[in-house]
Protein backbone atom coordinates (compact mmCIF):
# COMPACT_ATOMS: atom_id res chain seq x y z
CA UNK A 1 0.00 0.00 0.00
CA UNK A 2 1.50 3.29 -1.04
CA UNK A 3 0.77 6.91 -0.29
CA UNK A 4 -2.25 8.30 -2.10
CA UNK A 5 -1.45 11.14 -4.48
CA UNK A 6 -4.28 13.17 -2.92
CA UNK A 7 -2.48 13.16 0.44
CA UNK A 8 -0.82 16.53 0.89
CA UNK A 9 0.66 16.03 4.36
CA UNK A 10 -0.40 15.91 7.99
CA UNK A 11 -2.94 18.54 8.95
CA UNK A 12 -3.51 19.73 5.39
CA UNK A 13 -7.13 19.39 4.38
CA UNK A 14 -7.24 20.65 0.85
CA UNK A 15 -9.94 18.68 -0.90
CA UNK A 16 -12.98 16.48 -0.64
CA UNK A 17 -10.90 13.33 -0.14
CA UNK A 18 -9.02 14.74 2.85
CA UNK A 19 -12.22 16.15 4.35
CA UNK A 20 -14.01 12.80 4.09
CA UNK A 21 -11.07 11.02 5.69
CA UNK A 22 -10.95 13.57 8.51
CA UNK A 23 -14.64 13.07 9.25
CA UNK A 24 -14.15 9.30 9.09
CA UNK A 25 -11.27 9.37 11.57
CA UNK A 26 -13.14 11.66 13.97
CA UNK A 27 -16.09 9.26 13.82
CA UNK A 28 -13.77 6.34 14.59
CA UNK A 29 -12.49 8.17 17.68
CA UNK A 30 -16.12 8.76 18.74
CA UNK A 31 -16.78 5.04 18.25
CA UNK A 32 -13.81 4.17 20.47
CA UNK A 33 -15.14 6.39 23.24
CA UNK A 34 -18.66 5.06 22.87
CA UNK A 35 -17.33 1.49 22.87
CA UNK A 36 -15.59 2.18 26.18
CA UNK A 37 -18.89 3.50 27.56
CA UNK A 38 -20.66 0.33 26.40
CA UNK A 39 -17.99 -1.82 28.03
CA UNK A 40 -18.61 0.04 31.27
CA UNK A 41 -22.32 -0.64 30.99
CA UNK A 42 -21.67 -4.33 30.47
CA UNK A 43 -19.29 -4.51 33.44
CA UNK A 44 -21.83 -2.76 35.67
CA UNK A 45 -24.49 -5.16 34.45
CA UNK A 46 -22.23 -8.13 35.20
CA UNK A 47 -21.58 -6.83 38.73
CA UNK A 48 -25.27 -6.41 39.38
CA UNK A 49 -25.00 -2.64 39.91
CA UNK A 50 -28.08 -1.97 37.78
CA UNK A 51 -31.46 -3.54 37.55
CA UNK A 52 -31.38 -5.95 34.66
CA UNK A 53 -34.06 -4.66 32.27
CA UNK A 54 -32.98 -0.99 31.94
CA UNK A 55 -29.34 -2.02 31.67
CA UNK A 56 -30.02 -4.52 28.90
CA UNK A 57 -32.06 -1.90 27.07
CA UNK A 58 -29.16 0.60 27.28
CA UNK A 59 -26.68 -1.99 26.01
CA UNK A 60 -29.00 -3.01 23.16
CA UNK A 61 -29.51 0.61 22.11
CA UNK A 62 -25.79 1.19 22.32
CA UNK A 63 -25.14 -1.80 20.08
CA UNK A 64 -27.57 -0.38 17.52
CA UNK A 65 -25.80 3.00 17.64
CA UNK A 66 -22.43 1.29 17.15
CA UNK A 67 -23.78 -0.62 14.14
CA UNK A 68 -25.07 2.61 12.61
CA UNK A 69 -21.77 4.39 13.24
CA UNK A 70 -19.91 1.44 11.69
CA UNK A 71 -22.11 1.62 8.60
CA UNK A 72 -21.41 5.35 8.31
CA UNK A 73 -17.66 4.67 8.53
CA UNK A 74 -18.00 2.13 5.70
CA UNK A 75 -19.93 4.65 3.60
CA UNK A 76 -17.29 7.31 4.25
CA UNK A 77 -14.60 4.83 3.20
CA UNK A 78 -16.46 4.21 -0.06
CA UNK A 79 -16.94 7.95 -0.56
CA UNK A 80 -13.23 8.57 -0.03
CA UNK A 81 -12.37 5.91 -2.62
CA UNK A 82 -14.66 7.61 -5.10
CA UNK A 83 -13.54 11.17 -4.34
Amino acid sequence: MGIDTRYSGPGKIGGAWASVLLVKHVLIVVMLGFGSYLDGLIVRLDRGADTIEPAITRVARGAIVMAILGAIVLLLTAAAQGA
